[in-house]
């Protein structure tokens, strides 16, 4: 399994774009996502995955979608879960 993410690359810069929610384990999480991964990742998992284009000190956008509050039957849990990975990949309290 894997994210489906668009790594855009060139000397100076990384863009990581589409990156969808959809592969978190929506049992783990909740499926507010238009399709909805069983036995997907954990959000620990993501956050390490992502670290790793962090690491190079070049990515410059970072984008994660399909979040759809509308079908999320824990409330508003993967919209918050989205903002607990970004805020974990740059540090915000």
């Amino acid at each position: 399994m894997s994210i489906p993410c668009s790594i855009s690359l060139n000397a100076f810069s990384i863009m990581v774009s589409d990156c969808d929610v959809d592969a978190l384990d929506c049992y783990l999480i909740s499926k507010g996502t238009g399709t909805p991964v069983y036995k997907g990742f954990d959000p620990l998992e993501v956050i390490k995955l992502l670290q790793g284009f962090l690491v190079s000190q070049k990515v410059v956008a970072l984008e994660l979608c399909e979040i759809n509050p509308l079908l999320d039957e824990k409330g508003k849990r993967m919209a918050e879960c989205a903002v607990e990975i970004v805020n974990s990949l740059f540090s915000f309290p």
